[in-house]
C-alpha cells in the first residue's frame, strides 16, 4: 500500500496541480487513475513483454499445427456400394430366378413391335420393353395388388373392360389407349404405351396372358 501511496504522490506532483483547488470528486478520480497506473507497472514487471510475445508465438504455432492436421486428414469417402434397383436380364427365365416366381407374360404383342429389354426392379417386379421405332410398349407384373405401372399422367379417357372375370382399367386419349392396369388374386399387371395403341390391340395383348 505504501508503494501505491508513493506512486500517487509522485503522479500528482507530475501533474503540477494545486491539490487545495481540487474538489473531492476530482481528487478521487486522480487517486484511482494513479492506482491503476502503478498496478499496470507491477503487472508489466511481473510479466515482461518478451514473455508475453513468446506466449503469443507459441499460441500461433499451436493453431497452425492444428490447422495442418485438419488439412492433412483425408476426407471420408462416400459409400458407393449401393445395389442397383434395376438389373437387366437376357431372358425371362433368367429373370425368374431372381424374382422367385413364374411370371405371367403376354404371348402376343402389337404388330411391328419386338422384344427390346427385360429387367427386374427391386428383386420382385418384372418389366419388359417392346419397341417399334421410337415407340415403347412396357409390360410389368409383380406380386401384390398395388399399381405397378409407374405412370401418373392424366388421361382424357378412362374405360373399364372385363376379360376372364378380371376387371381392367384402360386409360388413353382420343382413339387410342396408353395404359392398362389390373390385378388378380396374387399379382398386379400393367401395360404402358408411349404412343398409344388401339383398344383391340391392348385387349388382344392382355388375353394372350395365361392367367390359369
Amino acid at each position: 500500500m505504501n508503494n501505491i501511496s508513493d506512486g500517487l504522490l509522485a503522479y500528482i506532483d507530475s501533474l503540477e496541480l494545486n491539490v487545495l483547488e481540487l474538489n473531492d470528486q476530482e481528487i478521487n478520480r486522480i487517486h484511482q487513475k494513479a492506482i491503476n497506473k502503478v498496478q499496470h507497472k507491477k503487472i508489466t514487471k511481473r510479466y515482461p513483454r518478451w514473455k508475453l510475445a513468446s506466449g503469443l508465438v507459441a499460441a500461433c504455432l499451436i493453431l497452425l499445427i492444428s490447422i495442418n492436421s485438419l488439412i492433412d486428414r483425408p476426407c471420408p469417402v462416400p459409400n458407393t456400394n449401393i445395389s442397383n434397383p434395376q438389373v437387366e436380364y437376357s431372358s425371362v427365365e433368367n429373370a425368374e430366378q431372381t424374382l422367385g416366381y413364374d411370371a405371367l407374360i403376354p404371348n402376343e404383342i402389337p404388330q411391328g413391335y419386338t422384344l427390346a429389354k427385360i429387367y427386374v426392379i427391386d428383386n420382385n417386379l418384372l418389366s419388359i420393353d417392346y419397341m417399334k421405332d421410337s415407340d415403347v410398349v412396357n409390360f410389368r407384373t409383380a406380386p401384390g395388388s398395388e399399381d405397378v405401372s409407374g405412370d401418373f399422367n392424366h388421361y382424357e379417357l378412362e374405360k373399364t373392360v372385363t376379360i376372364d372375370q378380371i376387371s381392367i382399367l384402360l386409360k388413353g386419349n382420343a382413339n387410342s389407349f396408353n395404359l392398362a392396369i389390373w390385378q388378380t388374386e396374387r399379382y398386379s399387371f400393367s401395360i404402358l404405351s408411349s404412343a398409344g395403341i388401339l383398344e383391340n390391340e391392348m385387349i388382344k395383348m392382355i388375353k394372350s396372358i395365361n392367367f390359369e
